[in-house]
């Protein structure tokens, strides 16, 4: 069995990791990015792009485009088709913001990356992308 520490003793985050807010009292695995060894906070999306913001740099120098995509699917839930339709706001840094800033608007799209909160303490998330692939329509 892994041995376990608080949250806020965990490394710094990085690719495929994740971290619990400053002064978290949840336990983690000490070595590891999730259960049973799994990187954990991983999304894939299949979405259309619907909406891209001016791209912007960070204090730092990174390239920064926010946009929104929106997907309609119907995954099994329970054994049962549940209908899903919605809007989610996406970052892309670098070379995938100016990838996406040459997209059309209504580009099928898919995304891997995980969910941050858009702000420290904030209860909204955001899909920031690490993988983009523009699928055919």
């Amino acid at each position: 069995m892994a041995r376990l520490r608080p949250a806020q003793q965990r490394f710094r985050v990085s690719a495929g990791q994740t971290s619990a807010p400053h002064g978290s009292q949840r336990w983690f695995p000490a070595s590891g990015g999730g259960v049973c060894g799994q990187v954990c906070n991983r999304l894939v999306l299949l979405a259309r792009l619907s909406m891209v913001q001016a791209l912007r740099y960070s204090p730092a120098g990174v390239a920064i485009l926010d946009a929104e995509v929106h997907t309609e699917c119907a995954p099994l839930d329970a054994g049962v088709a549940r209908q899903l339709s919605f809007t989610m706001a996406v970052r892309f840094t670098e070379d995938l913001a100016h990838e996406a800033l040459r997209l059309p608007l209504g580009s099928m799209l898919s995304l891997e990356g995980f969910l941050a909160p858009t702000r420290l303490h904030a209860k909204t998330l955001r899909f920031h992308v690490q993988r983009l692939q523009v699928c055919a329509t």
